[in-house]
């Protein structure tokens, strides 16, 4: 069958960096979706071993920012951590979006020229969280320079802020990032 084909190349391509050093991170996916209920979906690259899905949370008019984003995917399943995405629905307010410079590599709104001089661009949606987590994870390799990718995972886990209060919560899995808390991690769950 070519999914399954297609999720064990993938599979071999992300094992085949974690054991060379590199920890992968991609977007939980923008279908809200609970991913503890949804057995028949798989997210990809996101929901395969060895990579840190995040999920979004935003504000909607800037105010409980810790919210899970009504786009983004979540549930334990799915998602390791979460990270701002920016949000647009009804109550939002432009401040709510994400303000990334534009590119002229960027392929996330292909409706958006940014060879036309723009130099900023707001969004929303889980590749806009993801980059969140890259950063983490290398302000965590800047401190650890040692650390491969499961001490990397390890830290932004135990570094993560909880919203509801519960370590492994059954929605936000291990939480929010928190770059200071994995910055101060040890690798040895200390900090």
């Amino acid at each position: 069958d070519g999914v399954r084909q297609l999720i064990r190349a993938l599979q071999r391509a992300v094992d085949y960096a974690w054991v060379r050093g590199t920890l992968s991170v991609a977007a939980a996916g923008n279908d809200a979706l609970n991913t503890n209920t949804e057995g028949d979906m798989i997210e990809l690259p996101a929901q395969l071993n060895h990579v840190v899905s995040m999920g979004a949370t935003a504000p909607i008019n800037q105010m409980n920012f810790d919210t899970i984003a009504s786009y983004s995917n979540y549930g334990r399943k799915g998602v390791t951590l979460f990270a701002p995405g920016g949000e647009f629905v009804d109550g939002s307010v432009p401040d709510d979006l994400i303000l990334p410079a534009c590119s002229r590599y960027q392929t996330v709104l292909p409706s958006v020229d940014c060879s036309s001089g723009k130099v900023y661009l707001f969004g929303a949606g889980t590749s806009f969280s993801s980059p969140h987590g890259t950063g983490e994870a290398l302000v965590i390799q800047s401190a650890h320079p040692h650390f491969g990718p499961l001490l990397l995972e390890t830290c932004m886990i135990l570094g993560a802020d909880h919203p509801t209060g519960r370590i492994d919560d059954p929605i936000y899995s291990h939480g929010r990032i928190n770059v200071l808390g994995g910055a101060r991690c040890s690798g040895a769950g200390e900090f």
